[in-house]
């Protein structure tokens, strides 16, 4: 199973550790996979593999599971 998505960085440097305590949860209920997830302290990595597919046009960051 694929599991894929999408955040808005609204100006913020496209890589994953930009992402946000709530984006986080999103992602993990989207059943994107992490290997760390800890919202109490804010630590989040996701587990390998993964794609991250950026689109400057409209400011989004795909994760791509």
């Amino acid at each position: 199973m694929s599991a894929d998505f999408s955040i808005q960085l609204n100006g913020r440097i496209a890589g994953i550790e930009a992402i946000s305590t709530e984006e986080a949860r999103a992602l993990y209920k989207r059943g994107v996979r992490f290997s760390i997830f800890s919202p109490e302290s804010g630590e989040f990595v996701l587990s390998r593999p993964y794609k991250l597919a950026h689109n400057l046009d409209r400011g989004t960051l795909t994760v791509i599971q």
